[in-house]
């Protein structure tokens, strides 16, 4: 009897696993979403997925001597037991594949740059640019603003990888401000924008030209 009862209960336990596992799985996804967005959602979901399919297929084709001797109280009958672990493994690997390229049609990469300096800076001194998921043909550019004016700073690798950073010298206002407080900030321009930018480096533009989108501005004080 006591046999009976624990043999009723094995696929309980295993479906309980089941069903954890698949929470597990969305949490995981879930917090990546959260913390990184969505493309990292459906990666993480990807991944996890085809781990599960890859443990359940060497399970089933590998049986440690413990599983065939319990096979009788599995979820599946032993003759369908490859077939399933086959299918998770093959579902598993195709969403790994596909996940990524569906998330960028249906969520493309947001672009986003940041500018990072000291909170005073001199007349020339340096500022960092990061950005992140740059489109083709795009360049980054730092701006700074003055009472009124955008002056574009030159710099020499506005074509960078979609991913990265760069530090560049910069001109920070007149030679003989003092104390003054300034914007910098970070565009990533279209192509349309980019001459415009290119040809006002030294006299600036009273605004940002279209097709440049902008970013947060970091406010920096002229060392006294």
């Amino acid at each position: 009897m006591e046999e009976r009862m624990e043999a009723n209960q094995q696929p309980r336990k295993r479906w309980l696993i089941v069903v954890l596992a698949l929470g597990g799985i969305v949490l995981c996804a879930a917090i990546a979403g959260i913390l990184f967005g969505p493309n990292a959602a459906t990666q993480t979901l990807a991944l996890t997925t085809a781990l599960a399919g890859a443990v359940a297929a060497i399970d089933k084709f590998l049986p440690s001597s413990s599983t065939s001797e319990k096979s009788a109280g599995s979820v599946f009958p032993a003759k369908c037991g490859k077939p399933v672990a086959a299918v998770l493994f093959a579902a598993g690997v195709l969403v790994g594949y596909a996940a990524p390229r569906v998330a960028d049609a249906l969520f493309p990469p947001t672009p986003n740059a940041k500018v990072t300096a000291q909170a005073e800076l001199g007349w020339k001194d340096r500022a960092t640019l990061t950005w992140r998921n740059l489109p083709p043909q795009y360049e980054v550019w730092l701006l700074v603003y003055d009472k009124g004016i955008y002056y574009p700073q030159e710099h020499p690798e506005r074509f960078p990888i979609p991913n990265g950073s760069d530090t560049l010298d910069i001109i920070v206002g007149r030679e003989d401000e003092r104390g003054e407080v300034l914007e910098l900030v970070p565009v990533v321009a279209a192509p349309e924008a980019q001459k415009e930018l290119q040809d006002h480096i030294l006299d600036g533009l009273d605004r940002i030209p279209a097709g440049a989108i902008r970013f947060q501005e970091l406010v920096v004080r002229r060392k006294p």
